[in-house]
């Protein structure tokens, strides 16, 4: 807080928003004058597998539709890569297509296709994240014909410090029955694994209600019965906080912020 202060001066601060990732089940005392922040922007409960693991009993621990699924897509020839340096152009396009598609069937909001291209760029200097691409190659395919691959679905996973993450993820609807997400969470998570990372962070489910099921409504309800099937452990965070420099300022905010 003394090292935030004259920071917070310099830029005229209203407030700050600290939103550290401390388990709601952890004890942890903030300093006075903070508040739970007067809005939530990092998802409040996630999924996380231990890849301590051997692959074996990552696989184990899923649920069975969740190992099946794997199955099915590699037995219907699907085929997952990392987008390289030669075609991430193309991938991103081919992704960004796929993304638009699953956001007006699901109903979700994305953003710009530059921010996808800067995320990949940037971050992909420093191998700190991955396209993965899902292709369709029919059956009796050869590398002689890339042409008749066709890329069905993909996602984005970051790699930081300990953790891998699964940010963002689209499919074509029309190879719905071929489970491309499925093999290429397995995939994503065998390269978290053997690249040295210790969790796998599928970054974002709904609460449960007390049968287990995701809460009806939630934004994440759909996405959790398809994220709950890799198994995992659920952690719930500690709400985010928030200190005000301004406090009448940081009052008047709020008050605009609802009439928006």
């Amino acid at each position: 807080m003394k090292k935030l202060a004259p920071i917070a001066k310099q830029e005229r601060a209203v407030f700050v928003r600290i939103d550290p990732p401390i388990e709601i089940s952890a004890a942890q005392k903030f300093p006075a004058g903070f508040r739970n922040a007067h809005a939530e922007y990092q998802p409040a409960h996630t999924l996380v597998i231990d890849l301590s693991q051997t692959e074996e009993q990552i696989l184990a621990q899923m649920k069975p539709k969740g190992r099946y699924n794997i199955k099915v897509a590699q037995k219907h020839n699907v085929i997952v890569r990392p987008a390289t340096t030669a075609t991430l152009k193309r991938d991103i396009s081919a992704f960004y297509k796929l993304l638009n598609q699953t956001s007006q069937r699901d109903k979700f909001s994305i953003h710009p296709k530059s921010y996808y291209e800067n995320m990949l760029k940037i971050l992909g200097q420093r191998n700190l994240t991955k396209l993965f691409i899902a292709e369709y190659a029919p059956a009796g395919h050869t590398a002689a014909h890339n042409r008749a691959k066709k890329i069905i679905a993909g996602i984005i996973v970051t790699f930081f410090s300990t953790t891998a993450t699964y940010y963002f993820g689209a499919s074509d609807y029309e190879y719905r029955n071929l489970m491309a997400p499925y093999l290429l969470q397995w995939e994503a998570i065998c390269e978290a694994k053997s690249s040295g990372c210790k969790f796998y962070d599928f970054l974002g489910i709904a609460p449960l209600d007390s049968s287990g099921a995701p809460l009806r409504g939630h934004p994440y309800a759909a996405l959790t019965d398809f994220k709950l099937k890799f198994g995992g452990r659920i952690v719930s965070y500690a709400p985010a906080k928030e200190f005000a420099y301004k406090p009448i300022w940081y009052s008047l905010m709020k008050f605009a912020k609802k009439l928006i």
